[in-house]
């Protein structure tokens, strides 16, 4: 487009007026999903074929690509169904689950716990923001819960590679030289270095 029409300006103000109240009021509601069949409509109309798939909303927003990641192309629908499961992890651990409660996380990029945990780890003020309709309290428990939550999966996901590499020097030690005993020089070390880092815990 080289030219805006003078008659999308209006357009422009009233969608960003929109924009404005809704985040005001902490609505999660989309102007692009209420006007989507609207357009087709009028595209279909004048034969004018449409370059976003339906369903499909294109997007620059950092939000939806998940924060400081490079900008994606994202199911709308899929911001809902990940803020649904923040919402459930939420519910089970005492927290605000609400939609009044969430939709600033939402509107921060905040849409899983792990994201949640790797803000708290980093002492980012963004949580301030994403956690503004929390208290105090709760909001020190959600930072301490989804940080212990996200170090637990990592480790597990450590010792499940070390275990996975153990089996697979298991699987090597006849292809390796050997000692006395006929037991793999190599394989012995470095099994008996992944069976005490798996001890550590």
């Amino acid at each position: 487009v080289s030219k805006v029409p003078e008659d999308i300006f209006m357009v422009i103000r009233v969608v960003t007026l929109i924009r404005g109240m809704l985040a005001a009021f902490a609505c999660d509601l989309s102007c692009s999903l209420v006007w989507e069949p609207f357009a087709r409509r009028a595209l279909a109309k004048y034969n004018v074929a449409c370059p976003v798939p339906e369903g499909m909303v294109a997007s620059n927003n950092p939000v939806h690509g998940g924060g400081a990641r490079p900008p994606l192309t994202r199911r709308m629908s899929g911001i809902f169904r990940d803020m649904r499961r923040v919402a459930h992890w939420m519910q089970t651990k005492g927290l605000p689950h609400n939609r009044q409660a969430l939709t600033p996380m939402a509107v921060h990029g905040v849409t899983s716990i792990k994201r949640l945990a790797e803000l708290a780890l980093n002492r980012d003020p963004i949580l301030d923001s994403a956690l503004a309709r929390f208290t105090a309290g709760d909001q020190e428990r959600a930072k301490a819960l989804a940080t212990e939550e996200f170090k637990e999966q990592v480790w597990q996901e450590w010792r499940e590679q070390a275990q996975r590499k153990e089996r697979e020097l298991e699987q090597e030690a006849p292809l390796m030289g050997t000692i006395s005993e006929g037991r793999p020089v190599a394989a012995v070390k470095k099994k008996s270095r992944i069976a005490r880092w798996l001890r550590i815990k």
